[in-house]
């Protein structure tokens, strides 16, 4: 299950570049070794390798989209332009769990 599922935080410091660019975004930026040693210790290695270009796949805000294509993505923000595409929308206002479905299509 859980590689069915995209977590989408709230702020989302994905920028038009590479992913190596992306996960080198730090206060301190890594090299490249460095980069790949956490990126083996997350487990996630398998996944960038899977990727057409590995790390130097280019990504940004319109990957997203692509890499929740197949997955259920989990988006958690308080501006509702991240979440207007979802299917279904889970929302609290007032603290009260309300469901959105999408309106039915027509043939």
């Amino acid at each position: 299950m859980r590689s069915r599922i995209a977590l989408v935080p709230q702020e989302v410091a994905l920028v038009d570049g590479t992913l190596a660019e992306n996960l080198g975004r730090t206060a301190v930026p890594p090299d490249r070794a460095r980069t790949e040693e956490t990126v083996a210790g997350l487990g996630l290695m398998d996944r960038i390798r899977s990727l057409p270009e590995g790390p130097d796949t280019r990504v940004g805000t319109r990957t997203l989209a692509a890499a929740a294509a197949d997955r259920t993505p989990i988006v958690i923000a308080h501006r509702a332009d991240p979440i207007a595409r979802g299917h279904r929308l889970l929302t609290m206002p007032a603290g009260e769990l309300t469901v959105r479905l999408p309106a039915p299509t027509r043939p």
